[in-house]
C-alpha cells in the first residue's frame, strides 16, 4: 500500500504544483511521472478484473522501479523538489482522470496526504514506551530489520 500512496502522492503533487517554479530543493527526473502513471494504472486494471488476460506483463513496474519512484516521491513532497521538465496539459488532464478513478477503489483516498506520518509502536510489553513518529518507509524498514532489535523482537 505505501508505493501505491508514493505514486497517488506523485500524481496529486503534479496536479497541485504543475506550474510551480523551483522551490528549492532537488530537481527530480520527469521519468517519475510515468513511472506514477504505470503504477496507478496497473493498479486500476487489477481492481477492474481488467488485468486477468493481458498478455504483456512489463507494465508492472519492477522492485528497483518501485524503490525510485518511491526516493522521487519522497523529494517531490518532504524536500520541496520539481520537476525537471514541465507537465503538459495533455499530461495533466490524464493524471487527474487517473486520480478520479483511483478514488473509486481508495476509500481513504482524499484522507491520504502527500506528507504522511507512520507510527510506529514497539510490540510485547511496552507499555507505551518507544513510540515513533516517522515520515519515511525506509527508515522504518531500517528500524525494524536492524540486528539489534531482531534480537529483542522489539518491532
Amino acid at each position: 500500500d505505501f508505493r501505491l500512496t508514493a505514486a497517488a502522492n506523485v500524481l496529486k503533487w503534479i496536479v497541485g504544483s504543475r506550474d510551480a517554479e523551483n522551490r528549492g530543493g532537488p530537481v527530480v527526473s520527469s521519468c517519475v511521472t510515468r513511472l506514477a502513471v504505470r503504477a496507478c494504472e496497473n493498479f486500476i486494471l487489477f481492481r477492474e478484473h481488467n488485468d486477468i488476460d493481458r498478455p504483456e506483463r512489463n507494465s508492472v513496474l519492477s522492485d528497483e522501479e518501485w524503490n525510485t519512484l518511491v526516493q522521487f516521491s519522497y523529494q517531490l513532497t518532504l524536500e520541496k523538489g520539481t520537476l525537471e521538465s514541465g507537465v503538459s496539459r495533455k499530461d495533466a488532464a490524464r493524471v487527474e482522470n487517473i486520480l478520479n478513478q483511483l478514488k473509486a477503489f481508495l476509500p481513504q483516498f482524499e484522507m491520504d496526504g502527500m506528507r504522511n506520518i507512520w507510527i510506529v509502536k514497539p510490540g510485547a510489553k511496552s507499555r507505551g514506551r518507544g513510540i515513533l513518529c516517522m515520515n519515511k518507509l525506509d527508515t522504518i524498514l531500517a528500524l525494524a530489520s536492524s540486528p539489534a532489535q531482531k534480537d529483542e523482537s522489539k518491532w
